[in-house]
């Protein structure tokens, strides 16, 4: 397939067209002098018959030698027939009448979902929006990237219902002050390099983690000794009480890693139920364990393909496209909630608490277009009520600052439309008042992982949904240091944090913890380090063929599931 022909055909529709050669700059994105090249080479392979414009203002013609049609049904078939995802999404991405796409759309919906390959084997293809970041447990912060590490590898426990249950360890326990924590560790399980799973990977993992993060990092903070008592029993000694310690094992920091093989994010071996075949700016894909010691997952083999969701999702899957297609329409709540973080590492107007107040004021999601969901409050929405925010609040707050007119830089999540336009509208109000706001854009894939937003944006949006859906959630976002709570705080306040993180994992029940827990988001709030906005809820359209599993990326229970739901990322 000619990539460069079919860009050229569904931008300039036809079958004679007329054009100027900025026309065809626009739409390969080169140079003029290229683009007559391009269209050299395709006149020599007869696609077309090129008439260039002679003198000033007249316009160039070309004539196409077949039907684009036809030729868009053919090259359809053919990729359907090789399984050729990357052909199908290339087509599926160009702006095509969909009516010619219609013919094909249950072919579509096989392809990408849950389908049988050659012989028994099952796939399951998915469209994404962006390729897969980083995956190592140590570093990774994007829900769904949290969720792929779950898939590969293992942790001592999980979490199903509020409950922790065994997952690598088949028992635990501790003394009765909890300063001694033992697991029994399964027996037979196998990394996918075939090699035995046995206490002393657990003892490396934790080592990679105090290494990571450092021997003061607050969960390990007290841990005094790791002890292999032998190859299926580890113990952990502490100098004080560690109530949570199980729990804190959920967490994908510690999935478990071999200890004989230099860890290598791009190709970590562990123990899940999936094996990472590949990860590209492309493709992502992962296949079955055959050796998972718990039930072996349904799906043979995972695989993103990266395109323009939007796009492919307004001409292939929008429901009111396809009338004999039944599509049901599910809203969902997301967990956690959407925020903005003032960035206390630039030596900006940010630093003044009155700006920072003028802006909690300001920014209101119950009046400022481009959110959708439920204002919030604070981090979980049980806790959440519409606070009452004001402009005349907002004026006042900047008078009482040193505000001179300075731009603030804010920082938007590229490509997601509600973000982009919430964005948008803090501007507008913010100029109403006299602040300057100026926007800035970035993605998962380029800046999140890199020092960007540290060193060029005063505020960041974003938004926090977390894995494990219990209180202990709240402690995720605001200690992990790859997140932006740990990123965006100076080591002063830091310490303050670290403070009350201590006494919240130091009390025994949950009631005892939650007022800690409102005390450190209080202290976040009132500070205007940190706006919540809303607790968000999404639209999917699923196809009534297609059955969901628990959680979105839980590829190991599933058997069919949507398309990425259609849901946008976070």
């Amino acid at each position: 397939m000619n990539k460069a022909y079919f860009e050229l055909r569904a931008a300039l529709p036809g079958q004679q067209i007329k054009f100027k050669t900025s026309d065809l700059e626009a739409i390969w994105f080169i140079s003029g002098k290229q683009a007559r090249r391009r269209l050299a080479k395709l006149q020599e392979q007869k696609l077309l018959s090129y008439h260039p414009g002679r003198g000033r203002g007249h316009l160039s013609v070309i004539d196409f030698t077949r039907n684009f049609q036809d030729e868009v049904t053919v090259t359809i078939q053919r990729a359907l027939q090789l399984q050729d995802s990357g052909a199908l999404l290339f087509i599926m991405q160009l702006d095509l009448p969909t009516s010619w796409l219609y013919p094909f759309h249950k072919a579509f919906e096989e392809n990408f979902g849950f389908q049988p390959a050659s012989g028994t084997t099952q796939i399951l293809r998915q469209i994404s929006s962006r390729p897969v970041t980083s995956l190592d447990p140590l570093s990774v912060s994007i829900y769904r990237e949290a969720m792929l590490v779950k898939q590969i590898g293992d942790t001592l426990v999980n979490l199903e219902d509020g409950e922790l249950v065994g997952n690598l360890a088949h028992h635990w326990q501790s003394n009765s002050d909890a300063t001694t924590w033992t697991f029994y560790l399964r027996k037979g399980v196998k990394f996918h390099n075939d090699k035995q799973f046995t206490a002393h990977d657990v003892e490396l993992t934790m080592q990679r983690v105090i290494h990571e993060y450092g021997s003061s990092f607050w969960q390990l903070e007290n841990l005094q000794h790791i002890e292999v008592v032998d190859d299926y029993t580890i113990r952990f000694t502490f100098s004080q009480s560690e109530y949570l310690f199980a729990r804190f094992l959920v967490d994908e920091k510690y999935t478990i890693v071999d200890y004989d093989i230099p860890f290598d994010p791009g190709h970590w071996v562990g123990t899940g139920p999936f094996m990472l075949k590949s990860n590209t700016p492309k493709v992502f894909s992962m296949v079955a364990n055959e050796n998972y010691f718990g039930f072996r997952a349904l799906v043979d083999v995972v695989e993103y393909h990266v395109a323009d969701l939007p796009k492919i999702a307004d001409k292939i899957y929008n429901p009111n496209d396809f009338s004999d297609v039944e599509y049901q329409t599910i809203i969902k709540e997301n967990k956690g909630a959407e925020f903005i973080i003032a960035n206390m590492h630039r030596n900006t107007i940010i630093q003044d608490i009155h700006v920072r107040e003028a802006l909690y004021e300001l920014i209101d999601a119950t009046k400022l277009n481009g959110l959708h969901g439920r204002p919030a409050s604070h981090y979980f929405a049980e806790d959440s009520v519409v606070a009452m925010k004001s402009v005349e609040r907002a004026k006042e707050a900047l008078k009482r600052s040193n505000y001179a007119g300075e731009s603030l830089t804010v920082a938007v999540l590229a490509l997601f439309i509600d973000a982009v336009t919430f964005g948008d509208a803090i501007k507008k109000a913010a100029k109403s008042i006299g602040i300057n706001i100026n926007l800035i854009y970035y993605s998962f894939e380029s800046e999140y992982y890199t020092d960007y937003l540290e060193k060029n944006a005063d505020l960041v949006m974003l938004a926090d949904i977390p894995v494990n859906d219990d209180a202990l959630a709240y402690l995720e976002f605001v200690e992990n240091p790859s997140l932006l709570v740990q990123r965006m705080l100076v080591s002063e306040q830091k310490k303050v944090l670290e403070k009350m993180l201590v006494e919240y994992k130091s009390l025994p029940t949950q009631m005892e913890r939650r007022d800690v827990y409102l005390e450190i988001d209080n202290w976040l709030i009132t500070n205007y380090y940190l706006i919540y906005t809303i607790h968000a809820t999404v639209e999917a359209f699923v196809h009534p063929m297609l059955a969901n599993v628990a959680k979105i990326y839980d590829y190991k229970n599933a058997w069919q599931v949507p398309i990425e739901e259609l849901i946008r990322e976070k």
